[in-house]
């Protein structure tokens, strides 16, 4: 299984999980080099946050680190394919 992510697919995923998440203007998006993983960094009252997809022990993941808190969460293949990230698979809107 290999992910793929834009900032407007992986800020959907983010934002179905962690509603409080500031509008996508106010997120940088950033891709590991030479990997399959990406992050939002965004602020919020209290600090910066960040959330990591990338994949762990072969398993999608997305790793929430903010100031107070931390959080690991699995993403469905049902979900890949619901914000077209999964490479390869063909949707509806593609």
């Amino acid at each position: 299984m290999k992910l793929k992510a834009t900032k407007m697919r992986l800020y959907n995923l983010v934002l179905a999980h962690y509603p409080d998440v500031p509008p996508i203007r106010q997120t940088e998006f950033t891709k590991v080099p030479y990997s399959r993983s990406w992050w939002l960094s965004f602020d919020r009252p209290g600090g910066s946050c960040e959330v990591y997809f990338s994949t762990l022990y072969g398993k999608p993941m997305l790793l929430f680190c903010g100031a107070s808190s931390h959080e690991a969460t699995e993403i469905e293949t049902a979900e890949l394919k619901k914000y077209n990230l999964l490479e390869g698979e063909k949707t509806d809107e593609s």
